[in-house]
């Protein structure tokens, strides 16, 4: 089973709140930090269930790097991201897809998962080795 847990951005400490992964723990973090979700209009991230290659969890909103061993080093930094559609967790790279690029014409064939104006490649989150390099919060390494 997959482990829940959960972070919050505490902008009055610039430090993220972390939830523990039983129900009790969850339930006091959810408690404790419900005036951080409404007050300052924090989300809650999820735990994406994997850890990048030193060991460090990874969660929605982190900024990370790939070891891209392909056709496509360009595309190695980006976004983690919660995809409805395919339930799971994906990389949304920082860089946009030109406009004349093959990339475009494979994300509507479906060959690549690109979002739906086609401007953003997406990645899987295990295919390659990951490093978290910082969140949506702050540029800098945890």
């Amino acid at each position: 089973m997959r482990e829940l847990k959960f972070r919050i951005y505490d902008k009055s400490t610039e430090k993220f709140r972390y939830s523990g992964s039983t129900l009790m723990m969850l339930h006091s973090f959810f408690k404790a930090t419900a005036v951080l979700n409404t007050r300052d209009e924090q989300e809650y991230q999820q735990y994406a269930g994997r850890k990048d290659k030193h060991g460090v969890e990874i969660y929605e909103g982190d900024r990370v790097e790939q070891d891209r061993n392909d056709s496509f080093p360009q595309y190695n930094t980006g976004e983690i991201v919660y995809d409805d559609n395919r339930v799971r967790y994906l990389i949304r790279y920082f860089k946009k897809i030109p406009k004349n690029s093959f990339l475009r014409e494979l994300g509507k064939s479906g060959n690549v998962i690109t979002d739906t104006t086609g401007d953003y490649l997406y990645g899987e989150c295990g295919h390659w080795p990951v490093k978290v390099i910082g969140n949506i919060h702050s540029v800098e390494t945890k």
